[in-house]
């Protein structure tokens, strides 16, 4: 077996730390878990029972409650009687669920731990069968019924009904393959994302039909030492996902093909991301004390793709628009990621981590997920937090979560996607939905 050694990974900038020091957070209390009766709510959803609350920590002092909710969650920062939403879901519980008797760690969107042996493990590097087994279990303890894992029905979309969205926001919300996060890659897999989208619904030509790659699988060895081992390899993988449309019960009067009735969506495998990774790769080595992997910020997310357009779809360059920026304390951020997401563009978001002062291997690094939609009620943006096996693909965040933006803008002609093809009547053509 081939032994790879991880890079350090990035250091947090003077202000986002200067950000991060007002945020004071939770210590476990293992008997501060209650069960709920079917009649309280929480305010993050008027539709879904509370059925059980708990405090979680981030190595300092008690300050997030989580409550798990019938199909969802929600956590909240917790400052004496006020408590202020940072993320949850309409869709499915949180990764703490099933670890009621461990005590748990919550460092920020995409940061789930609880600690074994004096370590702290992070929950989604767990096998997702284990997962979804723990799930399974806790759910018939609770009493509650859910049929299908992280999938979405009628009543969960209406949670979403006074969300601004892109016009393909299906696509994100019922997206299955993407690549997996095995080091700390988190921005190469939003770029992954953004690219299979793209190229899916804009212009086939974002991702070459005809490249294949060999993917790569690791295993986490040693948190200490910092160390990946290489498990297996498997060639020629394309970089897409072919999916195949059934025309009888997608196409409508309308000569559309809705999202809402496809089966499955194209997505990005691993082997577009070790691709980009072997090739492209630009990230910040700096916070190497900080934590392992390779963490991106804005910059580091538009790097990338510049590189890779200039090489990959360089005849794409001249209609494509590519824009970046992170501002810690100001609003124009915001405005930005809104404003984008009304024009129909997802965004790469850097998302903040709660580092811990004095903790030297406490993963407070960014996490980076890609935005599709907003609530401008209360501020809350859904995300798809590229951890789909996991989360589900709508993930509410609170803004003061979201640190950066990058986002492409294509301007030029739509070219039907080949990874998208009826099976029934070759005599209608595939429509870009609504783009």
């Amino acid at each position: 077996m081939t032994k790879i050694k991880v890079i350090g990974a990035d250091i947090m900038i003077e202000n986002i730390l200067c950000v991060l020091l007002t945020i004071v957070t939770t210590t476990y209390s293992a008997n501060n878990i209650a069960n709920q009766n079917n009649e309280k709510n929480c305010d993050f959803s008027s539709k879904k029972a509370v059925i059980s609350e708990r405090y979680l920590s981030n190595l300092d002092e008690n300050k997030y409650k989580l409550y798990e909710l019938e199909n969802g969650y929600a956590i909240y920062f917790v400052n004496g009687e006020e408590e202020t939403f940072l993320e949850g879901s309409y869709e499915v519980n949180s990764p703490f669920f099933g670890y009621e008797d461990k005590e748990t760690y919550y460092l920020g969107p995409g940061k789930y731990f609880i600690q074994e042996n004096d370590e702290l493990s992070n929950i989604l590097e767990e096998p997702i069968k284990t997962f979804n087994e723990r799930r399974e279990n806790v759910m018939r303890t609770y009493g509650a019924v859910h049929e299908d894992w992280g999938s979405s029905s009628e009543e969960e979309d209406d949670e979403l009904e006074d969300y601004t969205l892109i016009e393909n926001y299906q696509y994100f919300k019922g997206l299955e393959t993407i690549p997996t996060n095995y080091l700390g890659t988190c921005g190469l897999v939003a770029i992954c994302i953004l690219l299979g989208y793209y190229d899916t619904f804009y212009n086939d030509n974002f991702v070459d039909n005809s490249m294949a790659y060999y993917a790569r699988t690791y295993e986490y060895v040693n948190r200490n030492h910092k160390e990946e081992i290489l498990l297996g390899v498997e060639e020629n993988i394309p970089f897409l996902q072919t999916v195949e449309l059934d025309y009888d019960s997608t196409y409508v009067d309308n000569e559309d093909y809705p999202l809402s009735k496809w089966n499955s969506y194209p997505g990005t495998t691993q082997a577009l991301h070790d691709y980009i990774f072997d090739n492209y790769l630009k990230y910040n080595s700096i916070g190497k004390y900080f934590a392992w992997g390779y963490p991106m910020f804005p910059y580091d997310v538009y790097r990338t793709l510049v590189k890779y357009i200039e090489n990959e779809c360089s005849e794409l360059q001249n209609d494509i628009t590519l824009k970046y920026g992170s501002y810690a304390t100001l609003a124009a951020t915001k405005t930005i990621i809104k404003n984008q997401i009304q024009d129909n563009n997802p965004l790469a978001v850097t998302l903040l981590s709660y580092s811990v002062e004095g903790e030297e291997d406490n993963d407070g690094v960014p996490h980076t997920a890609v935005a599709y939609g907003y609530n401008s009620t209360n501020n809350y943006y859904v995300v798809q937090m590229g951890l789909s096996k996991y989360l589900g693909g709508a993930t509410i965040l609170s803004e003061s979560s979201i640190y950066g933006y990058c986002y492409l803008n294509y301007s030029g002609e739509h070219i039907h996607s080949k990874n998208a093809t009826c099976v029934e009547s070759s005599k209608f053509a595939f429509k870009k939905n609504n783009i």
